[in-house]
């Protein structure tokens, strides 16, 4: 998590350089326009291309454009259910950084703990 969240930071002050360039805000397949690199693998098991590294699937935007950063925590299975939680950072607040369990995940309590006090706290 704590990957997750040094990484969604960077990705999200990235993705903020971009759109004070560009004037316009990047989807999530749009990783290779940001100036910043993440080590990883690319990954289009959630229909786009995105980053993937042992633990975490980043992209630079959700598919609703309201975030500039997340990052998804999977389980290694190659199936749809495998998402656990998300840490995200919105548009409308790019200061704080949030964490959401998956509806459908498999989140077990430490995680779901860790969750909560990222959100209460922005820390972990």
């Amino acid at each position: 998590m704590v990957e997750a969240v040094a990484n969604v930071r960077a990705i999200a002050n990235a993705h903020q350089l971009y759109y004070l360039t560009h004037g316009e805000y990047l989807g999530p397949s749009d990783m290779d326009k940001l100036d910043i690199t993440i080590p990883g693998t690319i990954d289009n098991s959630f229909g786009s291309d995105r980053i993937k590294t042992n633990d975490f699937i980043y992209a630079p935007s959700d598919s609703e454009g309201i975030r500039l950063a997340v990052a998804q925590r999977v389980r290694s299975s190659s199936d749809a259910s495998r998402a656990v939680y998300f840490i995200h950072i919105t548009q409308t607040n790019p200061e704080k950084i949030n964490c959401n369990v998956h509806l459908n995940g498999s989140a077990n309590s430490i995680q779901k703990e860790l969750c909560q006090q990222l959100n209460r706290t922005g820390v972990l």
